[in-house]
């Protein structure tokens, strides 16, 4: 009879630990449903997010750096869906690779020039807004210890390195050039010329003393204040203004339209202002 029972609990305590291992599985099988549902929400989230995202292609003077890059923040930051793509160049170089074919869907040139090239090679329906405008400035390194206060002191035989932007690439080389011509200094500086591919090239071989003295756009010179500035007159010079043209608004429907405005807005006034810029009314 002992024996019996025993081997009645025995078999009770089996069907027990199967039932409870049973329930355990089970128990895994739900939890390992419930975090793929999870998984598959979340991933499913992520995908919905990344194919809402906007992209808008802004090609840019190298001049407007600084500006846009706090733009781009500002704007992002506003418009959650918005993802601002600026490659920054030589306005003409820019231009160049957009009649390559280039995907861009705004260009914010030095100058207006490249709206001609793009409108003599090209046959695409461009929108020009007036934006902001710039000056010219004379740079040179405090150590060259140059004290040149016009343009006609640029005869100076302290001078052996003159740097400008290359005026094949970037505007701020057109514009250097015409107001060398306009003071008769072109002639003579042109065997101690070294042509930068852009204007911040320019200011970078001034500032790192590849070249006594230089000529930038006033807003660059703004990043170096250890450098000695000397304003060229407006007179020598076309006026300096960088348009923003609409290239491509196709595939953007009304988000390119948008930036543009906020761009032309009063709310971008106070830092283009601070950049040194001036906003073209």
């Amino acid at each position: 009879m002992i024996c019996k029972h025993n081997s009645h609990n025995l078999k009770y305590k089996k069907e027990v630990i199967l039932i409870d291992s049973a329930k355990i599985v089970s128990a895994k099988r739900l939890l390992s449903i419930c975090l793929i549902l999870v998984a598959i929400f979340l991933f499913g989230s992520k995908c919905k997010t990344y194919s809402n995202e906007i992209q808008i292609t802004i090609f840019a003077a190298a001049s407007l750096a600084d500006l846009l890059n706090t733009f781009e923040t500002e704007y992002e930051s506003q418009n959650e869906n918005i993802d601002l793509q600026i490659s920054y160049g030589a306005s003409n170089l820019l231009a160049q690779q957009i009649i390559k074919g280039a995907p861009a869907n705004i260009l914010i040139p030095a100058g207006t020039g490249p709206i001609s090239v793009l409108n003599q090679k090209t046959n695409l329906n461009l929108q020009v807004y007036p934006f902001i405008s710039n000056e010219l400035v004379l740079v040179s390194h405090p150590d060259t210890q140059l004290n040149i206060t016009n343009l006609s002191e640029l005869a100076n035989d302290g001078i052996k390195r003159f740097a400008i932007a290359d005026p094949e690439l970037a505007p701020a080389g057109e514009y250097s050039k015409i107001a060398l011509k306009n003071s008769d200094m072109w002639d003579l500086l042109q065997p101690k010329l070294v042509l930068a591919p852009d204007v911040r090239a320019t200011l970078t071989y001034v500032s790192s003393k590849n070249a006594e003295i230089g000529i930038v756009y006033s807003t660059d010179a703004m990043s170096k204040p250890d450098l000695k500035i000397t304003k060229i007159p407006n007179d020598t010079y076309p006026k300096i203004e960088y348009p923003i043209i609409l290239i491509d608004n196709k595939n953007q429907k009304n988000h390119t339209h948008q930036l543009i405005q906020y761009l032309l807005s009063d709310k971008t006034k106070s830092e283009i202002d601070k950049y040194g810029f001036k906003k073209i009314k």
